[in-house]
């Protein structure tokens, strides 16, 4: 494996969507929405993400099975009744 990729893998590995946000100053829902391609981003933020997205090597994980139903659900903290409550909903 060469350098490059070696680098690109580790980078694409350790970085989160959380390291995004932090990075752009949007909202963790906020990235999210441009990784998944929802529409409700405004061009510029999308942009924006988007550049920090390829800049950091992020990488979208992929399931390894095509028929796989999942939710993915993202939180930031479970401090309050409300995040356990939607994920009391999700299970």
């Amino acid at each position: 494996m060469s350098d490059t990729a070696r680098r690109h893998r580790a980078s694409s590995k350790s970085t989160q969507l959380a390291d995004i946000a932090k990075a752009t100053g949007f909202s963790l829902a906020t990235v999210s929405k441009v990784l998944n391609g929802r529409t409700d981003v405004a061009p510029q933020t999308r942009k924006t993400i988007e550049e920090a997205l390829r800049a950091s090597g992020y990488t979208k994980r992929t399931s390894t099975t095509k028929n796989r139903k999942l939710i993915e659900a993202v939180f930031q903290n479970f401090d309050n009744i409300w995040s356990l409550e939607v994920l009391r909903g999700i299970v």
